[in-house]
């Protein structure tokens, strides 16, 4: 499994960072949104719907509904759609956290569809929209918040591997451990120190480390509200096309919550 891990990620990785660089904005949303499209049909299982038909009709429900809350903060005037849609974004975030603690004991709502519509709405949507947005800013953010969760997810891996004692969230998923969550963080800040004098200079030196721990904390929060999904839908991945990985969703489900976390902080601190 790792050995296929290793070989698709030598793959990926040299195709996104030249995607990221390579692609204007308009072709980098375009490939973006292939990926976020594939990833949210893998949802449409984790949100409770079978028939082809039932998750047709829910990967075009979410979207709508994300599009919906759009234009009513666009009706109501540019300031709510600035200020609203980024408190939405962290509310729910902060809303998973909490419902993540208390799990397994709110399974009826994990179990229903419409918590799983809704939910899709919140992971992929904005997800999608701040990456675009990030990469029009620069595509070199774009790259930075990448490798810190790509460091930050290996540092777990390994250290919850070697040293992993303490059970994270046993309930959600038992391999995760207190000790790699720790290990990413350090090795996310690490990273952050090592980017500081190419990227931020400009940034005070704390909000910068500020900033990579937040991102790298809420990165371990997407990864577990996916899991708690597959553990009440009892699978292992969201889907299969990555050899070693899982599904496209398996992939990015740091990212969902990590990437608009990162961009709406950048925004405040810078």
């Amino acid at each position: 499994m790792l050995k296929q891990r290793l070989i698709t990620a030598l793959i990926l990785i040299p195709l996104v960072i030249f995607g990221i660089f390579f692609l204007p904005p308009i072709p980098f949303a375009m490939v973006s949104g292939i990926v976020f499209l594939l990833a949210l049909w893998e949802w449409t299982l984790l949100a409770g719907f079978k028939t082809r038909v039932s998750r047709i009709g829910c990967a075009l429900l979410i979207p709508f509904v994300a599009l919906t809350l759009l234009a009513i903060l666009k009706w109501l005037g540019r300031e709510a759609l600035q200020e609203g849609m980024p408190l939405f974004i962290l509310g729910f975030w902060l809303l998973a956290l909490w419902l993540l603690t208390r799990f397994p004991k709110d399974k009826p709502l994990w179990d229903s569809k419409i918590f799983g519509v809704i939910a899709g709405c919140w992971v992929l949507v904005p997800a999608f929209g701040m990456l675009c947005a990030l990469h029009y800013l620069h595509p070199k953010w774009v790259l930075y918040v990448l490798s810190l969760i790509w460091i930050a997810d290996t540092a777990a891996y390994f250290i919850g591997k070697r040293f992993g004692q303490h059970k994270l969230a046993p309930d959600i998923s038992p391999g995760k451990s207190w000790e790699g969550a720790i290990g990413a963080l350090f090795a996310g800040l690490l990273w952050a120190l090592a980017a500081y004098k190419i990227l931020a200079p400009n940034l005070a030196l704390l909000s910068w480390c500020v900033l990579a721990i937040v991102t790298v904390i809420f990165s371990i929060v997407g990864d577990l509200f996916e899991s708690a999904f597959k553990r009440v839908r009892n699978v292992k991945d969201s889907g299969n096309l990555l050899p070693g990985h899982g599904g496209i969703l398996d992939r990015i489900d740091s990212l969902t919550a990590a990437v608009p976390i990162f961009t709406i902080s950048f925004m405040i601190f810078h």
